[in-house]
């Protein structure tokens, strides 16, 4: 999900090929894992399965589901004795479920309404296999302006056919959400410096002083030696989703060819997930720039970047987050407005939206993204979105001074591997 300054459409509004063979009549049974061997090291790991080696380790992956045309995206996770339908999020860290008896609230008025306006999923009830944590509660704002309070505990959590014992999740029992109906929660796998675990009971005194960080589930997996310390997504065009594949790479077809960014810590200012202590929070890159019909002459001021900046250090460059869980790319103010121009007819921005509205069936002009050296176009069929009242919008926003995001308009486009034991990010493009 976006970081908490940046504002995102309702998802509701705006917010993929298949295989050649189908896992998701297997998606309510136990997802298939494959168990690989070889010697350890995630880059070497990652060479050895493009090269078909066998390689150390567990390896899973577990089909995604596709809402809101494309927009967002689910897996089946099993907590417990139960499985539900969860969101999966690369640019959040908690891991989360909706309480049964919560309470819905609105987000703009913090008013009381009924449970049903939250479009939650079926909701959990708390069993004997879990685990309370006392003393300590949930509390997150989402880019949207969604937010949630809870509490947390330890509970065996299985996801791809990996388990994780004793994991600490979140439990929901107030929410100002705009649910799909079908998702229950959230999977997320951002490092542990996003969690959002307060020490005390009440949310109301919550801040920066009594915030304590957790391990994630996939942190878990990878540092209790279940997994190699990657995963990777393929996400699909149309109904089926996807793949979310853990110590490995999807079953897709793509481009052997991987381009190579260091995960580097996000520096800026007054930005939640920002860094100074330089630790890692969001799956953060530079890239190396964009290539539209007058690109050549596009500049990026990084004037609200404090130093050392490490990267970017050319004009054309700029930090992104790479983030499954934002529909749109969010680029600085004067490529966005560049880029949108370029349509015929032009994409205007619309306030009420938050977007760049577009005629549905307008030129698309040709984009690409430069990373590692190499440029990886986006396909035009993945730059008009519908707005869901019969109107349409672009698939790049205006990003303001940041984070800049690349998000699921890009990641269809590439195999997005985060090879967190090589503290990097590749990528792959794909072949449609």
């Amino acid at each position: 999900m976006k970081p908490a300054v940046v504002k995102k459409m309702d998802r509701a509004q705006n917010e993929r090929k298949r295989p050649t063979f189908d896992l998701t009549a297997v998606a309510g049974a136990a997802v298939p894992v494959e168990v690989l061997r070889a010697h350890a090291g995630s880059a070497s790991y990652l060479k050895a399965i493009r090269q078909d080696y066998l390689v150390q380790g567990v390896f899973g992956f577990t089909p995604l589901d596709s809402k809101f045309d494309g927009q967002e995206f689910i897996t089946s996770v099993n907590f417990g004795t139960e499985t539900f339908e969860v969101i999966v999020d690369t640019g959040s860290s908690d891991t989360w479920l909706v309480e049964t008896g919560f309470q819905c609230v609105d987000q703009y008025s913090n008013a009381a309404i009924p449970e049903n306006y939250c479009t939650f999923g079926p909701t959990y009830n708390i069993t004997e296999t879990f685990q309370p944590i006392f003393f300590e509660n949930f509390n997150i704002t989402y880019g949207d302006g969604e937010y949630l309070t809870g509490t947390f505990g330890l509970e065996q959590v299985a996801l791809a056919g990996i388990t994780v014992n004793s994991q600490q999740i979140a439990i929901v029992n107030s929410a100002a959400w705009n649910g799909d109906g079908i998702s229950s929660g959230l999977l997320g796998l951002a490092f542990p410096p996003l969690t959002s675990a307060y020490l005390g009971t009440n949310p109301n005194v919550d801040n920066e002083s009594n915030q304590i960080e957790y391990f994630p589930i996939f942190t878990n997996m990878y540092e209790r030696g279940n997994v190699p310390p990657l995963f990777s997504l393929a996400i699909e065009r149309g109904n089926f989703g996807g793949y979310l594949a853990l110590g490995g790479l999807p079953p897709v077809i793509f481009n052997p060819v991987f381009a190579t960014s260091p995960i580097q810590v996000l520096r800026m200012q007054h930005v939640v997930g920002s860094s100074t202590a330089g630790d890692y929070t969001f799956y953060t890159i530079t890239i190396g720039g964009l290539v539209y019909n007058g690109s050549q002459s596009a500049n990026v001021s990084h004037g609200k970047w404090p130093s050392p900046l490490r990267a970017p250090t050319k004009p054309r460059q700029f930090q992104v987050i790479v983030d499954s869980g934002t529909t749109l790319n969010y680029l600085p103010t004067g490529i966005a407005n560049a880029i949108n121009a370029l349509f015929n007819p032009p994409g205007i921005f619309d306030e009420d939206l938050g977007a760049y509205s577009v005629a549905c069936n307008a030129a698309v002009p040709s984009i690409g993204i430069v990373i590692g050296g190499q440029t990886f176009p986006i396909n035009p069929v993945d730059m008009i979105l519908p707005a869901g009242d019969g109107t349409c919008i672009t698939g790049v926003d205006d990003g303001g001074q940041g984070p800049y995001i690349l998000g699921d308009v890009f990641m269809k486009n590439v195999v997005v591997v985060y090879d967190i034991g090589a503290s990097q990010m590749r990528f792959a493009a794909r072949e449609y």
